[in-house]
């Protein structure tokens, strides 16, 4: 019974629960591919110098401040205005500034809404290797009000 006396309290199965992160899954780029191995396509810094052609803005400044800090930074506006190009600078400044690269981790909801943030991060842990509960680590999500119950 549910806390109020008025059934049973079932639990939603929901598909994101069930992703296999080695079978191709998505339609990336012309190919099919998995999330293991779109991971690593987002994430070209992880193999190779990373390098973005970037208009500077007032607005990159003013958020520089606060990267440092344990938190939640949110950017929102209106499609096509920059805010992925923005993450994306945020990425190479913090490689530039000396930070472990494969610390970073960026993924777009955008294409690959079937995956929840517990098994992206499980997903990249094993990949890298990494545990993210053992260090810093800067996580960029783009387009992450496509995930269900966000």
């Amino acid at each position: 019974m549910n806390y109020r006396g008025k059934g049973t309290i079932e639990p939603q199965i929901m598909k994101q629960w069930f992703v296999d992160v080695n079978k191709a899954a998505i339609d990336w780029k012309g190919k099919k591919l998995s999330i293991k191995e779109v991971l690593q396509d987002m994430n070209p810094w992880w193999k190779k110098e990373f390098t973005l052609e970037f208009k500077e803005r007032e607005l990159h400044k003013k958020i520089e401040k606060y990267l440092q800090l344990r938190q939640i930074i949110t950017f929102t506006g209106l499609r096509r205005v920059g805010k992925t190009t923005l993450m994306l600078k945020i990425v190479e400044d913090e490689i530039k500034k000396g930070f472990n690269a494969r610390n970073i981790l960026f993924f777009s909801f955008d294409d690959f809404r079937g995956i929840g943030i517990d098994e992206l991060i499980k997903t990249y842990e094993e990949l890298l290797e990494k545990n993210i509960k053992e260090g810093k680590y800067l996580l960029l999500l783009d387009e992450i009000q496509r995930l269900d119950n966000w």
